[in-house]
């Protein structure tokens, strides 16, 4: 069951998923994660001011986030495989995935309002939706960009924006919700440069490639074992940052 979805097409749905107020937003089948992603809050929420029963709640939040982004990912990438396996979409049908994501959406939403930062979710899902908007671009073959470094570095909030809110949620300093910025920078990067060698999650092809988007590489005309050593020596210097500041206890 393969796709080739007009660019038009792809935008509208993007943007259907991403409204919490979609009408027929609805839970279809569950969807199951690695919570890699809970675990990283709770190792970052070690530098923050959030109460434990707080961070749990967020813990939630990020799940259901993660869902809805996977799911609605493999429309917009027309990926046919996650972790292996068939992607939601080529069980389901897209209408019924873009419903079970705007559920999600909305569910995360209001959990996170529950702790005071429901706000903060939407803006930072608005940034993503804005870095894929601006990615999917890239597949018309008449679109002309003015400015490829600009254009990735608002494709690249994809990967920012939401690591950002996590450690504003949290309540973390300044100086760790800068460094999460640069987290985020490094792992598209690494995720560009990476899926290039070899496509991940058992898939036979490199969605960007296929689909003509831009990467790091194209952007900084760079190769991808650079940009692979560039990416992993921005994550130490994060990672310092990080733990200069000291865990809250």
């Amino acid at each position: 069951m393969s796709i080739t979805m007009p660019v038009d097409q792809k935008i509208f749905l993007l943007w259907q998923a991403c409204d919490p107020e979609f009408a027929v937003a609805s839970f279809v089948a569950p969807v199951e994660t690695s919570g890699s992603y809970a675990k990283k809050v709770r190792r970052l929420a070690r530098y923050g001011r959030l109460s434990d029963a707080d961070v749990t709640i967020l813990c939630q939040v990020v799940d259901d986030f993660r869902r809805f982004v996977m799911i609605v990912d493999d429309v917009v990438d027309e990926d046919e495989i996650r972790n292996n396996a068939p992607s939601f979409w080529t069980r389901y049908g897209i209408d019924q995935t873009i419903a079970q994501g705007s559920w999600y959406f909305k569910k995360a939403v209001e959990a996170a309002t529950h702790i005071g930062c429901g706000d903060g979710l939407k803006v930072a899902l608005y940034q993503m939706a804005c870095a894929v908007d601006k990615e999917i671009e890239y597949e018309d073959p008449y679109y002309v960009p003015e400015d490829m470094k600009a254009d990735y570095l608002v494709i690249v909030k994809k990967e920012t924006a939401f690591r950002v809110f996590l450690a504003q949620a949290l309540g973390c300093s300044q100086a760790v919700i800068d460094a999460m910025y640069w987290d985020g920078f490094s792992g598209q990067v690494l995720d560009d440069a990476l899926s290039s060698l070899s496509p991940k999650d058992g898939r036979e092809e490199n969605s960007d490639e296929r689909l003509g988007r831009l990467t790091y590489m194209s952007a900084f005309e760079v190769s991808a074992e650079d940009a692979i050593l560039f990416a992993r020596q921005l994550k130490t210097i994060v990672s310092t940052i990080i733990q200069s500041q000291g865990e809250n206890t």
